[in-house]
């Protein structure tokens, strides 16, 4: 199961940072809010950091599947909002402001989850080595979004500007990214079921 999480890791952290690669100049350059507004809509997702990260811990703790099951649901609706965005009669600031209200909820119920999951499947004395290389995954995403998104996302007459076009395949990628990983997460509790049952067989 160590193996779905690092898989699990990096799909959930490229999707991540493409948001926080792409996004802000998305509504920058296509949406023309200001940069103080985009601002201000970026620390929405440090807040909700501050004031959620207990309560998520806590629910990793008592059931860190279903945690994370349903902090990637929250993102998921961020993300396909992301997506169909051009289509949103709203305001951009309040448009973005729902969006990143979702997203920072999302993220800060499913990363808890995410490391406890990892953790669970290690042998408890290798721990530090095994969450070494999850850590250096998590890390490493960086990079590898910048190389897949950097190209897709640019403009064609190369001012640095954001293609609308672009970052929508963006944002398909990131759910398709979303739904593959949820099919590792489906897969661990069905093996976590297994193995319990196995162990239940034993004890009769």
């Amino acid at each position: 199961m160590f193996v779905h999480s690092l898989f699990r890791v990096f799909l959930l952290y490229m999707v991540s940072n493409a948001v926080l690669l792409y996004v802000p100049s998305f509504m920058r350059d296509v949406h023309h809010l200001e940069p103080q507004i985009v601002g201000f809509i970026l620390l929405m997702d440090s807040i909700i950091g501050v004031f959620f990260a207990g309560l998520a811990g806590k629910l990793a703790d008592k059931a860190p599947h279903r945690t994370l099951f349903i902090g990637m649901m929250i993102s998921i609706m961020g993300v396909f909002l992301l997506s169909v965005s051009g289509m949103i009669r709203l305001p951009a600031i309040f448009m973005f402001g729902i969006i990143y209200l979702l997203l920072g909820m999302g993220g800060t119920v499913s990363m808890p989850a995410l490391n406890s999951i990892a953790l669970l499947s290690v042998p408890e004395k290798e721990t530090g080595s095994y969450m070494g290389v999850f850590q250096m995954i998590q890390f490493g995403t960086g990079a590898f979004a910048a190389g897949l998104f950097s190209t897709l996302v640019e403009a064609d007459h190369n001012t640095g500007e954001i293609s609308v076009s672009g970052f929508t395949k963006m944002t398909v990628i990131c759910l398709v990214f979303y739904l593959i990983a949820l099919l590792t997460l489906l897969w661990d509790k069905k093996l976590l079921k297994e193995k319990n049952n196995e162990i239940t067989a034993l004890k009769l």
